[in-house]
């Protein structure tokens, strides 16, 4: 599992949701998170903080989705092989058999619950790992 000092950023265009996993997170005992709304936004931040350990990412945000977001960290050398959980609020295979294409680590269902962010990011962390 990830250390409970990893830095996590989470990515959606909703409050609720960011107070959601900001709940959940530190239930779990994370601190170091960081939020953005938008895929520039979380780009921004990842440039400017190569310590990200972990991306949680909603799929459907205006101007760019967590699809495009995805495409451009597996395109740059410093976070090709960075952990990203997408979210969505759908189950649409479409989507999410893209982002498997794309490299996701995992995805999870809106609205998550405490169980389900966990599982996810020990998911996560085994295939970064490789295992």
């Amino acid at each position: 599992m990830f250390q409970k000092n990893a830095q996590i950023l989470c990515v959606d265009d909703t409050r609720t949701v960011h107070e959601m996993l900001e709940k959940l997170l530190k239930e779990l005992g994370f601190s170091n998170l960081h939020f953005a709304s938008h895929a520039d936004d979380a780009a921004e931040i990842l440039n400017s903080n190569s310590e990200i350990e972990l991306v949680i990412c909603d799929i459907n945000m205006p101007d760019k989705t967590g699809l495009d977001l995805l495409k451009g960290v597996r395109n740059h050398p410093n976070f090709a092989t960075l952990p990203f959980i997408m979210l969505t609020m759908e189950n649409d295979l479409k989507t999410v058999n893209k982002a498997i294409e794309l490299g996701i680590s995992g995805y999870l269902l809106k609205p998550v619950n405490r169980d389900a962010l966990e599982k996810g990011m020990i998911n996560a962390y085994k295939k970064r790992e490789g295992r």
